[in-house]
């Protein structure tokens, strides 16, 4: 039976290491499904722990917002968090532990230890302008899964560089860990949820939600048999050339198994961008696919 049998009533917000490390060997016979998010609850989230609830004895959703992933000090400080909500959420969509830990304890200020990234690819596409954002968000995965150690891993698809560098860590660290992935929910305008945008202006807002219509017509245009990557990123360049409170920082064309950039699209590939809008950067992306659904 994979859904826990009233061994605990209700979600316990539990902010020490060692006691969540207890009360999970408690139970150690039963799967444990983690849901590892940073900062605001959104619906990507939601579905995630709700997948993690129908597979799993015990479900771990962590909460950890760490100055270390990000650029600087102000973005750090910025970044929204509802700890209270997002307890509620948690909640109602069936975790048994929400896991805020300490800062300090979890981090072991003194701490000379992380993950290295050696492929290239860490410093690319949304990587641009950050070289160790990867390797930081590694380095915090890699302590949950020795603090919670989940049979099952859930996460969406909404970072396809992130879903890549996982892959390869549990596989080659030897976790014995599924990682389950799951499609990225999108807005009405078919962009990725970001709770960020909250920091736009409306008219930036209204800028960058013209994003959904630019990528709309760049799969109709690999749809009818442009396959140039170069001709497809100039049509979106031109397009983003009349959002002029947004301010490219890159388009690229690559496939969809290793991120590599292609100059020529066989069957399918990813158009990823990335954009300045205001205080913050947007990063998205659509596939391009031969048949539009």
């Amino acid at each position: 039976m994979k859904r826990r049998c009233c061994l605990v009533i209700n979600m316990e917000t539990i902010k020490d290491i060692k006691e969540l490390k207890r009360k999970l060997e408690r139970w150690s016979n039963g799967s444990v499904g983690l849901v590892h998010t940073r900062g605001p609850l959104n619906e990507g989230h939601i579905e995630m722990i709700k997948a993690a609830r129908k597979e799993n004895f015990f479900v771990v959703v962590s909460n950890i917002v760490l100055q270390r992933e990000f650029n600087d000090v102000k973005e750090y400080e910025l970044y929204p968090r509802y700890c209270a909500e997002d307890e509620r959420k948690a909640t109602l969509s069936g975790a048994d532990f929400f896991f805020v830990p300490e800062v300090e304890a979890f981090e072991c200020m003194d701490s000379v230890i992380g993950i290295k990234i050696k492929d290239h690819l860490k410093e690319e596409l949304n990587g641009q302008g950050r070289p160790h954002y990867y390797e930081e968000q590694l380095t915090t995965l890699v302590k949950l899964f020795n603090i919670v150690e989940p049979k099952n891993f859930y996460m969406c698809d909404e970072d396809l560089q992130q879903v890549y560098f996982i892959e390869r860590v549990l596989k080659q660290l030897h976790y014995d860990c599924n990682l389950k992935v799951l499609p990225a929910i999108r807005d009405e305008n078919q962009l990725l949820l970001d709770s960020r945008k909250e920091y736009l202006k409306q008219d930036e807002k209204n800028q960058v939600n013209r994003l959904g219509k630019i990528f709309a017509k760049a799969q109709t245009a690999y749809a009818k048999g442009m396959t140039s990557s170069r001709k497809i990123k100039w049509h979106v360049e031109n397009e983003l050339s009349d959002l002029y409170l947004c301010q490219l920082e890159f388009v690229e064309i690559v496939e969809p198994e290793r991120l590599r950039k292609i100059e020529t699209i066989i069957n399918e590939a990813i158009l990823m961008i990335g954009v300045k809008v205001g205080k913050i950067t947007i990063y998205d992306y659509v596939r391009l696919k031969k048949e539009i659904n």
